[in-house]
């Protein structure tokens, strides 16, 4: 089975409200942690709305202008992460970045395991060593969230 998402980790809770303006798709996870849902065809429509082009960093894939600008506006001074999956038959990759506003806490990194536990920890996720804190925070209860962006697909 395969495991392919891309989102925003939060500590905390996200204003339902203030999201509602970028449309954000809210995922609640484990222990007080928030995801916002991303998919290309999103993050491309809002930069077009918001006029907020161009890469943070090439990875994750999603590390963009209007991304950072959207979870700014959600985390305010928190911090918080940018995580991708792409597994299919326990073969692939993750990537991940950690940041708290315009400051870098956990340079963007890819591989097999580990970026995201290492990037959710930059941003005060606690987990024990015998722990997985990708698994603890519930992101690998999520497959996919294409079914969250249907509006955004052409035709």
């Amino acid at each position: 089975m395969g495991h392919h998402i891309s989102g925003v980790v939060i500590p905390g809770d996200i204003v339902l409200e203030l999201a509602a303006r970028f449309d954000a798709k809210v995922v609640p996870l484990r222990k007080n942690f928030t995801a916002i849902a991303l998919c290309g065809e999103y993050v491309d429509a809002w930069a077009d709305r918001l006029d907020i082009h161009g890469d943070v960093a090439p990875i994750p894939m999603l590390n963009t202008r209007v991304v950072h600008h959207i979870a700014i506006s959600l985390a305010g001074d928190r911090p918080f992460a940018i995580i991708q999956t792409d597994y299919f038959g326990g073969n692939g990759s993750q990537w991940a970045a950690a940041y708290c506003r315009d400051t870098e806490i956990m340079a963007p990194s890819e591989g097999s395991v580990g970026p995201i536990n290492s990037a959710l920890r930059a941003i005060g996720f606690e987990y024990t060593i015998l722990s997985d804190a990708f698994t603890a925070v519930g992101l690998a209860n999520h497959r996919y969230w294409d079914d969250l962006f249907e509006e955004y697909w052409d035709g």
